[in-house]
């Protein structure tokens, strides 16, 4: 929910300057709230149409998404456990992402959709439009600290900059062309993570910088795809 100051944050009542809108599973309880606090750790509010005061009116949900989606600099897509059956959720994510990109191209605006992804996860689902993935654990405290480097970063929150001044040492970095679909994103892995890739992991320095040639699973298509990552320095 939105002031004239702000976003009030759902998890601690407060106004945060920024807003991250939320795509997932509601059956990713546990993960949807690390996200939640997360965000809210670093002075970012989080819209989740079932949390809203909208969800329980007559307002029609695609206007309402629409909405709030306009007002979002980050739009996060979770992709949690339960999302491969979560079809109804799957066909909002093609409409909240064409949404999205449709409002940044309009008012050439610098806004990012990043998909999340535990990094032991192979799921299957089409996301249109995927500009940025990140590969992390989900079940570590490291692993959202390294996200949580991520939204301090994008969101350019200077009052946390220090905080997240190892983020570049700390994840990988590739640009993704998936011969399968041809979808084309920038990837980012945590590097503490990498050994937690199920498959395909090799590791070798050109210079003075590390090369890890590594596979991932593509969330458009979900076939493997191979490429190098390097540090962000």
């Amino acid at each position: 929910m939105s002031t004239t100051q702000g976003f009030k944050c759902i998890c601690c009542g407060k106004t945060h300057e920024k807003q991250a809108f939320i795509s997932h599973s509601q059956k990713d309880v546990a993960i949807k709230q690390k996200l939640m606090k997360a965000c809210c750790e670093v002075g970012v509010a989080t819209f989740l149409y079932e949390c809203s005061p909208e969800h329980k009116s007559n307002a029609s949900p695609a206007e309402v998404i629409s909405l709030e989606i306009a007002k979002s600099e980050m739009f996060f897509i979770l992709l949690g456990d339960s999302i491969s059956k979560a079809y109804w959720t799957q066909a909002w994510i093609g409409y909240e992402t064409g949404t999205f990109k449709a409002l940044k191209d309009f008012y050439q605006a610098q806004k990012y959709v990043i998909v999340l992804q535990d990094i032991r996860q192979g799921i299957k689902v089409c996301v249109p439009t995927l500009e940025s993935l990140f590969l992390f654990d989900f079940y570590s405290e490291a692993g959202w600290d390294r996200f949580k480097d991520l939204v301090i970063v994008l969101g350019k929150l200077e009052q946390f900059y220090q905080a997240a001044s190892g983020f570049r040492t700390a994840a990988l970095n590739a640009n993704v062309k998936c011969d399968n679909c041809k979808s084309g994103y920038e990837a980012w892995i945590a590097k503490r993570d990498v050994c937690k890739l199920e498959k395909g992991l090799n590791k070798f320095k050109v210079g003075p910088q590390w090369i890890y040639e590594c596979m991932i699973k593509c969330p458009s298509c979900g076939k493997m795809v191979t490429r190098c990552f390097t540090s962000m320095l």
